[in-house]
């Protein structure tokens, strides 16, 4: 995996740790299939899941792409700046003015622009700049140079909660995320680049449907062998957590600026299970989980389920836990949506660029109609490869 490209794929090794070992094994004792590869053109099925590693660090599109082209005298890289508006003049993109500690600055394109900032940050310029909903706008007393009722609407990403266990014996990672733990494994992978430092730890998942009718999976789980309180400190004692990601969701939300300056952070909203589906899809998820863990592989290690709780077994007690848990991943998309000029919803073409302004295109997640089956980095970097060859053929 990984061979030539600027970005390295690598497979994880669930088989390396006793309980990804034990999520796979039990998978298999349910009845359900093991993917070799789910990028192979399937995929359905628990696998060890593919990161974007090399020598124990992370490949990153810095590393990839911009690095090996530091040197090209075309490039010019500007740092701690801040793109405050596009000049836009009868229906042209002409410039961009940005702010550099006090100064505001300006540059003017000679071809076109792209506008790469993100699913919040791009609906957001493209506001400020006078191209949007006219009420939003008018609101917010921005001149109006193009009506594309569509920007910031669409909004959604990958809902995720997670269940989580007690082990009743010391198998999971605990011990490399405290002293003296942590120290062994920062020095080795400050000599090796190997060991409990050089992963993310999430070898091991699955991509399954929560019910036979769909024509493919609408969630992913993520195996965790050690338990999180919140995002990344490490809970004291042995566990482990399963991530669910609703990775076909349904809901969804908007986010628009909350005045015509950049400072103020526009206003957004996902509606997390604002649509009965994504609240079914989740009961069923819950229940499918709960099975998995109750398989053979794991009963030696489980001593009780700390979060939802066994107490929580109906579908009212479910939905109220749902909706006081659920959370978001990082693979926020969709709030300048690609599609026909037609749709009076989107916001590009099949081209990229911004409709009705000339010399704009965006390349970035915020034109995806609908979130991707998985991880949004991939897709993402093929959005901007796909922007690369259009630009260059003119």
């Amino acid at each position: 995996m990984g061979h030539s490209g600027p970005i390295p794929v690598v497979r994880g090794c669930p088989e390396t740790q006793p309980l990804n070992n034990a999520f796979i094994s039990a998978a298999r004792e349910a009845g359900y299939a093991v993917n070799p590869n789910y990028n192979s053109g399937t995929q359905e099925g628990f696998c060890a899941l593919q990161r974007n590693t090399r020598n124990g660090k992370r490949g990153d599109v810095y590393e990839g792409y911009l690095k090996p082209a530091l040197k090209r005298p075309n490039l010019t890289i500007v740092t701690g700046a801040r793109a405050e508006r596009l000049v836009i003049q009868s229906g042209v993109a002409r410039g961009v003015e940005y702010r550099l500690g006090k100064q505001l600055k300006r540059v003017d394109a000679l071809r076109e622009i792209l506008l790469t900032a993100g699913s919040l940050a791009s609906p957001q310029l493209l506001e400020l700049s006078g191209i949007g909903d006219p009420d939003v706008l008018n609101r917010n007393r921005i001149e109006v140079k193009q009506v594309l009722p569509g920007v910031g609407n669409n909004l959604h990403t990958h809902p995720t909660i997670k269940l989580t266990y007690d082990c009743q014996k010391p198998a999971s990672i605990y011990p490399a995320t405290r002293f003296p733990g942590r120290w062994f494994a920062g020095l080795e992978w400050l000599f090796r680049r190997t060991g409990p430092a050089a992963t993310n730890h999430f070898e091991a998942g699955a991509f399954l449907k929560t019910s036979p009718a769909l024509d493919r999976p609408d969630i992913e789980l993520t195996f965790l062998p050690m338990v999180l309180d919140g995002m990344t400190r490490s809970r004291q004692g042995h566990g482990f957590q399963v991530y669910v990601e609703l990775i076909g969701c349904k809901s969804r939300g908007s986010t628009h600026i909350s005045s015509a300056d950049i400072s103020d952070q526009p206003s957004f909203q996902f509606n997390y299970l604002a649509q009965e589906e994504d609240l079914v899809a989740y009961q069923a998820s819950i229940s499918l989980v709960r099975d998995l863990i109750s398989q053979r592989p794991f009963a030696e290690y489980v001593v009780n389920e700390a979060s939802p709780g066994v107490e929580v077994d109906n579908n009212v007690q479910i939905k109220n836990w749902l909706r006081h848990n659920v959370g978001l991943s990082h693979h926020l998309v969709g709030s300048c949506r690609m599609g026909s000029r037609d749709d009076a919803d989107t916001v590009v073409g099949p081209d990229l660029k911004v409709h009705g302004i000339e010399r704009l295109r965006i390349a970035d997640a915020s034109i995806m109609p609908r979130v991707t089956s998985g991880n949004t980095h991939a897709a993402t970097i093929m959005i901007a490869e796909r922007a690369s060859d259009m630009i260059r053929s003119g």
